[in-house]
């Protein structure tokens, strides 16, 4: 997970789909599921969401404190609140996501990910 962040706040879009994206990726939006099928579909797509954050006043993002989750030996979630920054450290927004890991031939990789209301975060419960 914070892998995926510090990436993303580096601006190293051509990494994610090397080193965090199980591609194809899905990426769950209020519209219904998208897929991104190739590495270029899925770096085309972070670099879209980087421009819209840039033109916001976004520098930096931190996911502090997810809720983890391992179903099984190969599948797990990531669940919470992240926050966006400005580049004198004020928050721009405070947001909640989940994401959807599958274990690989390269390891962990996100496989899906959905952002949504801060009150639908996904705890993990003994």
């Amino acid at each position: 997970m914070h892998h995926y962040y510090r990436l993303f706040t580096e601006r190293n879009m051509k990494a994610l789909p090397v080193e965090v994206f199980h591609v194809p990726l899905v990426y769950l939006s209020p519209e219904g599921a998208q897929v991104d099928a190739t590495p270029s579909e899925v770096t085309a797509r972070t670099e879209a969401n980087l421009k819209r954050l840039l033109e916001s006043g976004w520098d930096r993002s931190e996911f502090p404190s997810p809720s983890v989750c391992v179903l099984n030996a190969g599948a797990a979630i990531a669940s919470g609140k992240f926050y966006r920054y400005k580049k004198d450290g004020s928050v721009l927004s405070e947001n909640a996501v989940t994401y959807i890991f599958g274990k690989t031939d390269q390891g962990w990789r996100i496989v899906s990910y959905g952002g949504h209301a801060l009150d639908r975060a996904v705890p993990c419960r003994d």
